[in-house]
């Protein structure tokens, strides 16, 4: 299932917010209210958001090995060939135009990574960015 998750800066957490993206890419949140009135019983208002404070992140599409969906913005853990001397990398997920990419800290894996099949997903760069510090 491809969708998106949303970043809060301001809470420091993913949002569990109702949003969505109209067409033109702006961001907005549906909020419900519910009335005391039986004719009117919830109004449903949506509202655009501050871009600023927010951070949109979409799916790959794709599953890491333990079922859960990869996002960009996730920092994953796998073995990028069988003959990869320095063994299990960390990279984090990235979108360009091309599509996704596992950034390592000065080498990007294309797509093909998750056919390595030991894809996990350790973290992401909002709340654990020292999983991609550079260690000697």
């Amino acid at each position: 299932m491809r969708g998106y998750r949303v970043f809060d800066v301001i809470e420091n957490r993913y949002s569990d917010k109702d949003f969505f993206i109209d067409k033109d890419g702006k961001l907005y949140v549906r909020a419900m209210y519910f009335n005391h009135e039986p004719a009117t019983r919830a109004t449903v208002t949506t509202e655009e958001v501050d871009p600023s404070r927010y951070i949109v992140e979409e799916s790959t599409g794709l599953k890491d090995k333990n079922d859960k969906m990869i996002f960009e913005g996730d920092v994953v853990s796998f073995w990028p060939t069988l003959e990869h001397e320095r063994g299990k990398i960390k990279c984090e997920i990235t979108y360009s135009m091309h599509g996704f990419w596992a950034k390592e800290i000065d080498i990007e894996y294309d797509r093909k990574w998750i056919m390595y099949g030991d894809v996990e997903i350790i973290g992401n760069v909002h709340n654990n960015p020292e999983l991609l510090e550079v260690t000697e």
